[in-house]
C-alpha cells in the first residue's frame, strides 16, 4: 500500500483497482508483506524456554561451584619481596634489625633529624597537650593550631605564598595531580617518576606522554608535537602539566629544572615538582631543587614533598600560591577525606625545619658524606652506580640482558621474569650477607608489579648526615667485597 500512496501513477487515477491490475508485480509485493507482518504477530510462536531446574538441582549446582581465588597466586618475585625486615629501634645511623644491631643504610632519615633532642622533646610535650591523633579530616574539627603553624612555617622556609599538609605523603602527592589535571588535559612526565606520581596520573584520567629520563631533549621534542598537532587540528584548549622530581627516587639523579623551566613560557605549561629528596638534601639551605638551581619557586606551580625523610616526621605537603593551596582545601581527596596529620608528627616537622634553618651545616655535611661514600665504593662490575654525587640516594643497579623474542608474548613475559627473579635473588644474597654476617642495612629495591617502566633490580642505599665518615669509608669497602663475591660468577 505504501508503494501505492507514493506512485504518481496511482495520484492521477485514483483507483486501487485499476493500478493493481496495470501493476501486477506490486500487488504481489504487497500480499507477501502482509502475510510476513501477520506472521510475525500474531502466529509466530516464541522460543521454548529451558525447563526451570528445581530447588534440589539448584543447590546442587550451588555445593559443586568453586569460586575464583580473589587475588592470583603469588609469584616467586612477589614471595621473595615479601620478606620484611622487623626494626626494633630508633631508625638512627645504627639500627636493631631482626634482633641484629647494624650500620643503618636503609632508610631516608637524611639529616639525622629522627634521632635528634630537641624533635623528640617537643614531640613528647606536643603528645602530652594534645593526644596522639587528631581523629577527624582538616574540614570537620580536625585542624590543630600545629597545623596551621607547620603550614606556615613551610611556606616561609620554601619561599612560597602558602602551603597544605597532609597526612600521608602517598596519598599528597597521588592526590594533588588529580585535583588539578581532570580528563581532556595533558600530562608531561619523566619515565623515570616514582610509584606515587604514577598513581595520581592514573587517578586524573588524563592523556600521559612520557619523555626520556632526565633528557631535556627529548622533553621539548614530544612538545614540539604537540604544538605541531595543536596546530594540525584545532584542538581544544587544555590545561598542561610537566611533571618531575627534584631528586629521582629510583636513580638518585638531579633534575635539570633550570632548563625545564626554560622551556615552560615557550611551550605554555605548567610544573608539578615532586622535592620528596630534595628538600633538606639540595641547596645551600636544603630548600631543595629550586634554591640549587637558583630558580625562584614561585616559578614551580606545585611543590610537593613527603615528610617523611629530612623533616623526619610523617604525611606530606604542597607548597605554591594561595590559589593553588585553597582549590586543594576543597578539591584533593587525599585532603578532605583523610584524618589529619597527628600534631606531635606536626610539631616534629615544624621543629626539623627550625633545626635546619639554624644549621644549613647539616646539609653540606649530608652532601660531604654522599660524596665520600661513593669514593669510597668505588667499582664493581657488572653492576652500575647510579646516583648525584651528592645526594644520599645510591643505586647499585644490575642490568637485565635484553632477552630474544620468541614471538610469542605470554612465553617472552615468562622468561623476563624467570630472568627478572636471578637477578633479584643475587641481589637479596648480597643484603643478607651485609646484615648477618657484616652489620651493614642496606635493602633491595621493590616494584609493584602492575608498574609502568619498572627499573632494571638494584641495591639502594641511603646516606645520612648522623653517619660517621669512618664508618661509612668501612661499609663501602665491606659492600664492595660482598658484591664483588656475589657476582664473581654471575652471568
Amino acid at each position: 500500500m505504501l508503494s501505492f500512496l507514493l506512485s504518481s501513477d496511482a495520484s492521477s487515477d485514483g483507483s486501487f483497482l485499476s493500478f493493481f491490475l496495470e501493476n501486477p508485480a506490486h500487488l504481489v509485493i504487497e500480499v507477501i508483506l502482509g502475510f510476513a507482518v501477520f506472521y510475525l504477530l500474531f502466529l509466530r510462536k516464541p522460543r521454548s524456554r529451558e525447563p526451570r531446574l528445581s530447588e534440589k538441582e539448584v543447590e546442587a549446582l550451588i555445593k559443586e561451584w568453586k569460586p575464583q581465588p580473589l587475588p592470583q597466586e603469588l609469584s616467586e618475585l612477589q614471595k621473595l619481596n615479601s620478606r620484611v625486615p622487623v626494626v626494633s629501634s630508633t631508625p638512627a645511623a645504627y639500627i636493631t634489625v631482626n634482633g641484629k644491631q647494624a650500620l643503618n643504610l636503609a632508610t631516608g632519615n637524611y639529616l639525622g633529624l629522627v634521632e635528634n633532642p630537641k624533635v623528640e622533646q617537643a614531640a613528647q610535650a606536643a603528645l602530652q597537650k594534645y593526644g596522639c591523633g587528631s581523629c577527624g579530616p582538616r574540614g570537620f574539627y580536625g585542624t590543630i593550631d600545629v597545623h596551621l603553624h607547620l603550614e606556615a612555617r613551610i611556606a616561609k622556609f620554601l619561599r612560597t605564598e602558602e602551603a597544605i599538609i597532609y597526612s600521608s605523603g602517598f596519598a599528597c602527592i597521588s592526590s594533588a595531580i588529580p585535583a588539578f589535571s581532570k580528563r581532556g588535559d595533558l600530562l608531561i612526565v619523566d619515565a623515570g617518576v616514582n610509584y606515587a606520581i604514577k598513581t595520581g596520573l592514573n587517578l586524573s584520567r588524563s592523556t600521559v606522554k612520557f619523555f626520556e629520563h632526565n633528557n631535556v631533549a627529548s622533553l621539548e621534542k614530544i612538545l614540539e608535537e604537540i604544538r605541531k598537532e595543536d596546530i594540525r587540528t584545532r584542538r581544544k584548549l587544555n590545561r598542561r602539566f610537566v611533571v618531575i622530581e627534584g631528586v629521582y627516587q629510583y636513580t638518585g639523579d638531579v633534575s635539570p629544572l633550570k632548563k625545564i623551566m626554560e622551556l615552560k613560557d615557550k611551550y605554555c605549561f605548567r610544573v608539578i615538582l615532586d622535592d620528596s629528596n630534595a628538600i633538606g638534601v639540595l641547596g645551600k639551605n636544603g630548600r631543595g631543587t629550586c634554591e640549587h638551581w637558583g630558580v625562584n619557586p614561585t616559578d614551580v606551580d606545585l611543590i610537593l614533598a613527603s615528610m617523611g625523610n629530612s623533616l623526619s616526621s610523617a604525611g606530606g605537603f604542597c607548597a605554591g600560591s594561595k590559589v593553588v593551596v585553597a582549590h586543594q582545601r576543597l578539591n584533593s581527596s587525599g585532603y578532605v577525606f583523610s584524618a589529619s596529620l597527628p600534631p606531635y608528627l606536626a610539631v616534629a616537622a615544624t621543629t626539623a625545619i627550625d633545626l635546619i634553618d639554624e644549621n644549613p651545616k647539616l646539609v653540606e655535611k649530608l652532601q660531604d658524606n654522599a660524596t665520600a661514600f661513593r669514593n669510597a665504593l668505588g667499582e664493581i662490575p657488572p653492576l652500575v652506580i647510579e646516583g648525584n654525587p651528592i645526594c644520599p640516594i645510591i643505586h647499585l643497579r644490575l642490568p637485565l640482558k635484553p632477552s630474544v623474542s620468541t614471538g610469542d608474548a605470554e612465553v617472552d613475559r615468562e622468561i623476563q621474569e624467570r630472568d627478572r627473579i636471578k637477578y633479584e635473588l643475587v641481589l637479596q644474597q648480597i643484603v643478607d650477607t651485609a646484615l648477618e654476617e657484616e652489620g651493614i642495612a642496606i635493602t633491595r629495591s621493590k616494584y609493584v608489579p602492575a608498574e609502568k617502566n619498572i627499573p632494571d633490580p638494584s641495591i639502594a642505599i641511603f646516606i645520612s648526615a648522623s653517619h660517621s665518615p669512618s664508618d661509612l669509608k668501612k661499609a663501602a669497602t665491606t659492600i664492595n667485597a660482598i658484591a664483588t663475591a656475589a657476582l664473581k660468577d654471575f652471568s
